[in-house]
């Protein structure tokens, strides 16, 4: 071989190597777990209790930890994973303590286009050890062919084996009025929840059998068929105690509906251009969040993120709603006098407390909510979607667990 021969192999090699480099130093900084840092600005003692979070950043989006953390600062509990993780929580049913979170799976369909994560739930026990998986089941018309799997927002647990699951599913409707112009090609992101017990549904509902829907939506651009529409963009649902019924919430509606378990059917709406509660101007939502109902049973609970043209500020909002006659019977609202919270966010409310997490903005507090005093602020370094506040962590509190 020729000594120019040899110096271009060796050139060539170098320059492999080089390239093979780089591609790990990118791969370690890609899922580079970045430090979890927090500020504790107030703190009564009187505020007791532990905080779930799961944290990442925009940046290291496959990066995330699972947190535990008491309300003086101290870590009970870090796991470190390599994927985006969402909506760490407890649950305590018949005296047992579970733990959830989702997780990003890229082998699951993601719909192209559309800024929405898709995985699985991971189930854990009061040791944090798994239990079980849970994905979404094909039914009826719902398949799961390429491998089409659940949204990140929101699961509800009624035991380990009898479960809520909720997807944003791709599909071709046909259903849409004719006044909103719909390409005959359209594909829309729509709602399906599933319940599922003993690894079986024994109830689904698919929020395309109801076309009055289409017309609720922000994004009413069905005649481009060159994407899929989140036509809804669902974030969360809760059963409520009341009757047993499911409330849902979907921020690309500003609106919040009642569904029928028994039926399917649609209940009620509340919100959004055709709400069945007639609502005054502050009484309107934008981009609700984390809907519950409050301890007492009385009222509707949301975080109201708001809207960038509409109201640019956060609210916490409690709704007395008479649902026989369709009329607004109260009405409560706190406007959180800090950063705009443009997304994601969760409240709590217990005895007469508010536990706000704001989301994007990063940053939690605790709430007298009539003196509007606060007796809690945190600010973080990484995002959280929710943060929960637990009153114990039973076997865990015992001794510090990292992971």
């Amino acid at each position: 071989m020729s000594i120019v021969k040899k110096r271009w192999l060796i050139i060539f090699i170098l320059a492999f190597l080089c390239a093979v480099v780089s591609y790990f130093v990118w791969r370690v900084k890609r899922h580079k777990h970045r430090e979890f840092t927090y500020d504790i600005k107030l703190h009564k003692p009187s505020v007791r209790g532990y905080m779930l979070m799961a944290v990442f950043e925009k940046k290291f989006d496959d990066a995330s930890q699972l947190i535990i953390m008491d309300m003086q600062g101290k870590i009970y509990f870090r796991r470190k994973l390599d994927a985006t993780v969402y909506d760490f929580r407890q649950w305590n049913l018949n005296g047992k303590i579970y733990y959830t979170y989702f997780i990003e799976d890229k082998k699951a369909y993601h719909i192209p286009n559309l800024l929405l994560h898709t995985g699985h739930l991971v189930m854990l026990d009061s040791g944090m050890r798994e239990i079980k998986q849970v994905h979404l089941l094909a039914h009826d018309d719902i398949t799961t062919e390429k491998h089409q799997d659940l949204d990140l927002h929101e699961f509800i647990m009624l035991s380990e084996h009898h479960y809520f699951i909720e997807a944003a599913y791709e599909k071709n409707v046909h259903n849409i009025p004719d006044s909103l112009k719909p390409s005959k090609d359209i594909k829309v992101a729509t709602t399906i929840v599933q319940e599922i017990r003993n690894d079986s549904v024994v109830w689904q509902w698919d929020a395309s059998k109801f076309s009055e829907l289409y017309a609720d939506s922000k994004r009413r651009d069905y005649n481009d068929a060159s994407t899929t529409k989140d036509y809804m963009h669902p974030n969360a649902m809760y059963l409520d105690p009341r009757d047993s019924n499911l409330l849902l919430s979907f921020r690309d509606m500003d609106m919040v509906i009642k569904v029928s378990r028994q039926t399917g059917a649609i209940l009620w709406k509340l919100g959004g251009p055709k709400s069945d509660f007639k609502m005054t101007d502050e009484q309107l939502f934008y981009g609700p969040h984390h809907i519950t109902v409050t301890d007492d049973k009385e009222s509707l609970l949301m975080l109201d993120n708001g809207d960038s043209v509409m109201r640019r500020s956060t609210r916490i909002n409690e709704y007395k709603l008479d649902e026989i006659n369709k009329t607004l019977t109260g009405f409560k609202t706190y406007t959180i006098p800090k950063t705009f919270a443009t997304f994601m966010g969760s409240v709590q409310k217990k005895d007469n407390h508010y536990f706000v997490s704001s989301g994007v903005c990063q940053y939690v507090f605790d709430m007298d909510c009539t003196t509007t005093q606060k007796d809690f602020f945190m600010l973080t370094s990484l995002l959280s979607y929710r943060v929960y506040k637990v009153d114990s962590i039973y076997g865990l509190e015992k001794g510090l667990i990292n992971n």
